[in-house]
């Protein structure tokens, strides 16, 4: 099979440069500015339309007095990426863009808490597969950063809760009296990683890791890109503080950037960069259209460790497994990252409830016992939370590993699922007793891409940039056969899909849901529950203050 010349680099983020100028509004230089999905919005935009946006550059105090003097105001430092939140007139974004200080200006998109509902409550929870290296391994002194919706200090917590911040937009506080958690989301995932075991829950992956909350999603899962940078700029700055080493991202937002213009894509880079194992959830569209192409950001970067969730059937026979039909597709939109990078355990997964939660008012019938102390759900969300807490034990066990080393052992470890394709299944499913068994180590671990090539699939040779060829090979990590269901791609003329690569796609703006509560990107939660005042999210994908992309495509069809 032909292979793309390499191009796993790990500097995706050098000069956030576009490479598509803004004709008929602005110089070239001052369009180079301008992110492709912000370019978009301006073509399209309306007269007196505000906008959120994240600005970076240099000398950022005559930058907010700039945003002021043109009618806008300016929110929080974003470190990690040289930048700030500001909200300002549509109309005023190439005016500011063409200041020689500013380095680009993206939107500041919305982000939101990446999860399904399992349909009634379930008795099966994580499969815990005792490590066969070190049976006494539970995470303890790593800590695990959940930048989530927060996390309820709940009994099976007890003692590994710590520390918290809430970064929302609604509080911005540096500490509470207490870690609270309004939707219920970051609990849930939080139990998962490192939750004491009790009669009815097994327990986390890692119950002996500590955690810390950094809350960026609002009682109804809903945040924003800038939210989620902050997160990664507050885990960088108290990592050693903390002994933080991993963090888990089980959120999302809709890839509408390539990675050069995507600024949650270049604080995952640098946060990455400075020794953290990030840990995303892919996303829970796999049911949209084809399924392929949905993975969410930050989930499409090459660096991080993107997880789709798997059905175990509840068991701890592999031979039973599958890919849940609801786990999000690569590879990612635009940069064609292949995603996810394995699967692991995510549906019907038991785990702790924050009392009064938005989750545990509206989701009563996911309980696991009486007393509402767990809840059943699914999702890729808690497929990343299982592959945080085998990371705990990875660093407990061997606490030198590198980030790329985390990420190159678990792929090249993971159990093969027979019958699925690549896009669908990464490398495979998570084997913790693997995995903690596996050598080597590795010069970087960027995810490859791939492309349309001669009426081929063309797939980066990873060994290069891996570092050891005898251990990490494409088909060592993926599996020979799986290079390998690239047909499917194929028969739906997957690398010309204008959705996929974005060209001819003129986004509609005219649909606008005020007030309308979104769960992972659109996806309906449990098969059509009402949420928010009688409105059904029937896979709709919002961009922006609640914009419908679906129907907006000049050319070719785009559902999300």
């Amino acid at each position: 099979m032909s292979t793309l010349p390499n191009r796993s680099s790990r500097r995706f983020a050098a000069g956030l440069v576009l490479l598509m100028g803004l004709a008929g509004t602005a110089s070239a230089a001052t369009g180079a500015r301008i992110s492709r999905s912000l370019s978009d919005r301006i073509a399209t935009g309306g007269s007196g339309e505000m906008v959120d946006v994240i600005v970076s550059g240099s000398a950022r105090t005559a930058l907010r007095a700039r945003v002021a003097s043109r009618g806008g105001s300016s929110g929080r430092n974003l470190d990690l990426i040289d930048g700030f939140a500001a909200r300002m007139p549509l109309s005023e974004v190439a005016s500011l863009a063409a200041d020689p200080r500013v380095t680009s200006i993206a939107i500041d998109q919305p982000v939101f808490a990446g999860k399904t509902l399992s349909p009634a409550a379930a008795s099966s929870s994580p499969v815990r597969r005792e490590p066969i290296v070190e049976p006494r391994l539970t995470g303890a002194g790593v800590g695990v950063a959940v930048i989530d919706s927060g996390i309820y200090p709940h009994e099976a917590l007890a003692g590994r809760i710590t520390g918290w911040v809430d970064l929302t937009a609604q509080v911005r506080r540096a500490a509470r009296n207490a870690p609270a958690d309004p939707m219920g989301h970051g609990t849930h995932v939080a139990g998962i990683i490192a939750g004491a075991g009790s009669a009815g829950f097994s327990g986390g992956v890692a119950p002996g890791a500590h955690l810390v909350s950094v809350k960026v999603l609002d009682r109804n899962g809903a945040g924003r890109s800038s939210d989620v940078i902050a997160a990664l700029d507050w885990c960088v700055a108290h990592a050693n503080e903390l002994s933080l080493r991993v963090v888990n991202m089980s959120l999302g937002q809709v890839v509408s950037e390539p990675l050069e213009t995507d600024p949650l894509a270049h604080a995952v880079e640098r946060a990455w960069d400075a020794g953290l194992v990030l840990v995303t959830s892919a996303g829970n569209m796999g049911t949209v259209s084809h399924g392929y192409g949905t993975i969410s950001s930050p989930g499409n970067h090459p660096l991080v460790i993107t997880v789709g969730a798997l059905d175990d059937q509840g068991t701890a026979d592999r031979r039973d497994d599958a890919t849940a039909p609801f786990s999000s597709r690569g590879p990612a939109r635009f940069d064609m990252v292949l995603k996810p990078d394995l699967v692991a355990s995510g549906t019907a997964i038991v785990s702790l409830a924050a009392p009064r939660s938005t989750l545990d008012r509206m989701q009563s019938g996911s309980r696991s016992n009486r007393d509402g102390r767990y809840l059943a759900m699914s999702g890729s969300s808690m497929a990343a939370a299982q592959v945080s807490g085998a990371v705990a034990l990875m660093l407990e066990a061997s606490p030198e590993l590198t980030p790329d080393d985390v990420k190159a052992r678990l792929m090249a470890d993971a159990s093969p699922i027979a019958g699925e394709d690549v896009y669908t299944r990464g490398a495979g499913a998570l084997d913790i007793d693997a995995t903690l068994a596996s050598p080597g180590h590795a010069m970087a671990s960027a995810s490859p891409r791939v492309a349309g090539e001669d009426g081929r699939v063309a797939i980066d040779d990873i060994s290069g940039a891996w570092g050891q060829q005898e251990l990490w090979n494409l088909e060592s990590v993926y599996g020979e056969r799986a290079l390998w269901g690239e047909e499917a791609p194929l028969s739906i003329d997957f690398f010309d899909d204008p959705c996929m690569t974005g060209e001819g796609i003129v986004w509609n703006n005219g649909v606008v849901w005020n007030n309308g509560v979104v769960w992972q990107n659109g996806v309906v939660w449990n098969n059509g529950v009402v949420w928010n005042n009688g409105v059904v999210w029937n896979n709709g994908v919002v961009w922006n203050n609640g914009v419908v992309w679906n129907n907006g495509t000049e050319s070719g069809t785009c559902p999300f």
